[in-house]
Parts: structure tokens; C-alpha cells; sequence
């Protein structure tokens, strides 16, 4: 038996991976194919960059050793010349591979930063850029004419007018979109911040809201606009309630890798957001709702969650929060006092001589002397509601008395 359930284990373990597997591949899998082209392309260009780097500074060590003493002006021809010219060609090279493939993650890393940036922040940059360069061209011929520094010193002109002209763009900003904002008067601050809230933030979902399931229909629906992203740890923390040995936190986690799979054909703007493409490190913090309020707050983006503490948490450090839960409440029917209803009483209440029914969106009904017509439909007049946290309740009494009953099949007797 004990190998049975083994073997059962290891099983379902496996289908798990495979089912959050198939969640990554499918949601990154296009992107690391594009990606990969230019990451050969880049490697490539910076691995002979230095391998020609590493060639010129051989030739230098030999040219100065060759003007050097007699004792080592011997060293510059010969075997060991050639031995030495290889060597410090190979390093260049081995040193231009290793920096390619550090820097491509950099920028990788960088893109969805990128991305994530208001239009106007993108177009003082460009600017900035241009304008550095053309200071940096100015100043070359000064810069170069300096003794033994002056190319080293070009380069450097060049990388501090590109830096010093993004920085000093950003932050004329305001005025860049002023300048150029189309009409008679410039945008105002105010008018710029209402462009920048109006744009759909990307929505950051939680465990609980993918095993809760209804955030596609809500999808379907059109109320949610803007990416749909699952960070990696969310998608590690579901693959582990999925393997997990309890039957029904298993089946919860499997359920929500199912949703996934489905969000991922049918939901155009969903994404597992890789931990290379985080706006800011979490690494340094404890636990999934922590890592969502730190990532939300780097990316400014929203929380998708029925999590009532995540919900406060972060409210409390100004995260937009969109609530399943409080959807669901907002979405029931608005019953008054007065109002005719038809429920189908199906227990007693707490109170003696009360009855229970529960209307189709789940609204408890309770009502007055409904306790001898449980397991019957009947007629009832509302009296009062009730707002609860966990929704609202009514308070009905029977219509006239006990005169209006239903059978199942509808007919009144």
C-alpha cells in the first residue's frame, strides 16, 4: 500500500510541474525564442570587441618591452611573444563573453522598467540622449588632444553627456510636454496627471484570487482593463498547494493552475511576470503578500485579490486594490422595505419559529414565522436589511400570513 500511495504521489507531483510548466513555457516561450537571436547577435559582437581589445593590449606589453631593457626587450620576440599574444587574446575574449552575457540581463531586466515608463519620461530621455551626444561631439576634439588620457577621456565625455542630458531632461519634463502639447495654451500639471491616471495600470494577481476563479469571467465581462500578470512566486507558491499531501488544498491549487492554462488562450493581455523582469528586488523579503506589495508599488500597479488583509495592507501604503469579494457584494440586488419576493425556505433560523432561504446570489433571507414552511417556496414582503461584513442579510415576514404558497412546479394554492 505504502508503495501504491508512492507511486501515486510522484504521479500526481509530476502532472502538477508539467500543468505549471505548461503556464510558463506558454506565456514565455515566444519571447525567449526572440529573445534569443539577439543574445547571440550581442555575445557575439562583444566577444570579438574583446578579442581585439585583448589582441592591442599584447601588442602594447610587447611594444613596451621591447623598448625596455636588453634583458627584457628579448622577452618581446621569440616563443614567448607568440604565447603571450594568444594568451591575452583569449582573455579579451573570455572577458567580452562573460561581460555580454551580464550586460544582455541587465538590459533584459531593464526593458519592462522601460516599458512601464510615462510617454513623457520616454520622450525627455531621447532627447536628453541626443543633446549629450551633441554635446560629447563638441568636446571631443578638446578632450582627445590631452596627452596619453585623451581617448580614454573621449569616452568618458561621451557616457557623462548622455547621463548628465537624460537626468537634466527628466526633470524639465513638465515643461517638455508644455512646449509641445498641441493648442493655444500648454497642459497643465493638472491635465497631465488626469492623461497618466487614465491609463490602465497592470493588474498583479494573488493565490487566492486565481484558486477563487472568477477573475476570468470578470475578464470576459470587460470591467478589467490593462495586463493581467502573475508573478513567479505566486506561480511557485500554487505549484506547491498543488503538491500539497491535503486532498482539498490540493485540488484548490490544481484548479487554479487549471484557470491559468485557460487565461493564458483566452485572455490576450496575460503574462507570468519572471523574477529577471521584477521592477524592483524582492529577494529580501519574506512571504507572497509582502513580495506583491513591494512589486506593486516598483511597477505602480494594482492588486487583483479577495484577501482581506492584503486588501488593508495594501490600502494603507496607497496600492489600488480591485476586490473580488467587494465586486460580488456591489453586484447584488438592491432590495428596499416593502418589496415582494418568492424564496424557497430551507431551515429553520436561530430564533424559534424563524425560517432560512438564500436568494440565487447567495443573500441570506431570514423570515418571520417561516419556520412550519421549510422545504416549501413561498411569498414574502421584506421588512429591513442588514449590511454585514460578509454581505447582506434580509428580513422578511411571510405575505399575508400563510395565504401565498408555491408548489415546485411554480402554481400558487
Amino acid at each position: 500500500m505504502d508503495g501504491t500511495d508512492s507511486v501515486e504521489t510522484m504521479r500526481r507531483s509530476a502532472n502538477t510541474a508539467a500543468a505549471a510548466q505548461d503556464v510558463r513555457s506558454s506565456t514565455s516561450g515566444g519571447l525567449a525564442v526572440a529573445r534569443r537571436p539577439l543574445h547571440i547577435a550581442f555575445a557575439g559582437i562583444l566577444t570579438v570587441i574583446g578579442a581585439l581589445l585583448g589582441y592591442r593590449a599584447a601588442e602594447w606589453y610587447l611594444g613596451y618591452l621591447s623598448r625596455s631593457s636588453s634583458a627584457l626587450s628579448s622577452l618581446a620576440t621569440g616563443g614567448w611573444a607568440a604565447s603571450n599574444l594568444v594568451a591575452v587574446t583569449l582573455l579579451g575574449t573570455l572577458l567580452g563573453f562573460l561581460l555580454a552575457s551580464v550586460t544582455f540581463r541587465q538590459i533584459v531586466a531593464l526593458v519592462p522598467r522601460i516599458e512601464n515608463l510615462p510617454v513623457e519620461d520616454k520622450v525627455a530621455g531621447m532627447i536628453g540622449v541626443v543633446l549629450g551626444l551633441i554635446v560629447a561631439v563638441l568636446l571631443q576634439p578638446l578632450v582627445k588632444s590631452i596627452p596619453t588620457f585623451g581617448n580614454a577621456l573621449v569616452v568618458l565625455a561621451y557616457v557623462f553627456g548622455v547621463t548628465a542630458g537624460v537626468l537634466v531632461m527628466v526633470s524639465m519634463k513638465k515643461e517638455l510636454v508644455g512646449m509641445f502639447a498641441s493648442g493655444s495654451s500648454a497642459a497643465t500639471d493638472e491635465e497631465v496627471q488626469a492623461l497618466r491616471d487614465h491609463e490602465a495600470k497592470p493588474k498583479l494577481l494573488d493565490t487566492n484570487v486565481i484558486i477563487d476563479g472568477r477573475i476570468l469571467d470578470i475578464w470576459n465581462s470587460g470591467f478589467i482593463e490593462g495586463e493581467l500578470l502573475v508573478p513567479q512566486f505566486v506561480l511557485d507558491e500554487l505549484q506547491t498547494i498543488a503538491d500539497s499531501a491535503d486532498d482539498l488544498k490540493r485540488a484548490r491549487g490544481r484548479r487554479g493552475l487549471e484557470l491559468l492554462n485557460r487565461m493564458k488562450d483566452e485572455v490576450a493581455n496575460f503574462g507570468i511576470l519572471r523574477a529577471r523582469d521584477y521592477a524592483v528586488p524582492v529577494d529580501d523579503v519574506t512571504g507572497v503578500d509582502q513580495k506583491l506589495i513591494r512589486l506593486a508599488t516598483g511597477m505602480e500597479a494594482s492588486l487583483i485579490t479577495n484577501d482581506y488583509n492584503l486588501n488593508r495592507v495594501a490600502d494603507v501604503q496607497g496600492i489600488p486594490v480591485l476586490n473580488v469579494n467587494r465586486l460580488a457584494i456591489s453586484l447584488k440586488p438592491v432590495v428596499i422595505a416593502g418589496e415582494e419576493m418568492t424564496v424557497n425556505i430551507i431551515r429553520p433560523g436561530r430564533d424559534p419559529g424563524q425560517g432560512v432561504a438564500y436568494l440565487d446570489d447567495g443573500t441570506m433571507v431570514v423570515v418571520e414565522d417561516g419556520e412550519p414552511k421549510v422545504g416549501r417556496v413561498v411569498d414574502v414582503v421584506v421588512n429591513s436589511l442588514h449590511q454585514t461584513v460578509a454581505g447582506k442579510m434580509i428580513f422578511a415576514q411571510l405575505k399575508d400570513g400563510a395565504n401565498h404558497e408555491h408548489r415546485r412546479g411554480g402554481s400558487s394554492r
